[in-house]
């Protein structure tokens, strides 16, 4: 009777620290913060609660968002995707996203760009009320093909572009003391 009892005490606890409301409202405190741009808030948060819910998927993506090795959080957030469900998905999709694209395996991007357009759409489906404006898919994509110190070598890429029935142009940014061309195509 008493292993009944001491087995029954122990499911208790076990239900009371793995489905404790209070983590989902802390959790849920970490998103807000995130899309308030409350950094230095989050951090400190975050590395609070990485010392009790160190393997929580939420945690640890918020917890990369300071790593300063992009490879490395890119590792961390590919292992914890499959884990991942609603907001956390698509900030997940979105970051891995926006970082193969800015390091030109564009491919990869528009996988995980397609993740997230699926995620947003699951959510939707859902809680159709509850959708986020600022996550739903653009109707325009710009895409940067290269970047140029010079202005020939930029729209002679546009010239060989339009022959290829892709619309382009050539926008000319100012870094530091340089001039540099990003050529961008563009579709709409």
């Amino acid at each position: 009777m008493w292993k009944l009892e001491y087995k029954s005490l122990i499911l208790i606890i076990i239900l009371c620290v793995f489905f404790n409301p209070v983590n989902a409202q802390q959790f849920e405190k970490l998103f807000e913060l995130y899309e308030n741009r409350r950094i230095e808030q989050l951090r400190d948060i975050v590395m609070d609660m990485s010392k009790t819910y160190s393997s929580s998927p939420e945690v640890i993506f918020f917890k990369n968002l300071f790593n300063e090795n992009g490879e490395e959080s890119t590792l961390i957030y590919e292992q914890i995707l499959p884990k991942s469900q609603g907001r956390l998905k698509r900030y997940i999709t979105k970051k891995l996203a926006n970082y193969y694209f800015a390091k030109g395996y564009y491919i990869t991007a528009k996988r995980y760009e397609e993740m997230n357009i699926n995620s947003i759409e699951e959510t939707e489906q859902k809680n159709p009320a509850n959708s986020e404006e600022e996550d739903k898919p653009n109707d325009i994509f710009i895409i940067q093909v290269g970047a140029f110190s010079m202005k020939d070598n930029a729209e002679q890429l546009t010239q060989m572009l339009f022959t290829q029935k892709i619309d382009a142009r050539v926008v000319e940014r100012k870094i530091a003391d340089n001039k540099t061309i990003p050529m961008k195509e563009e579709r709409f």
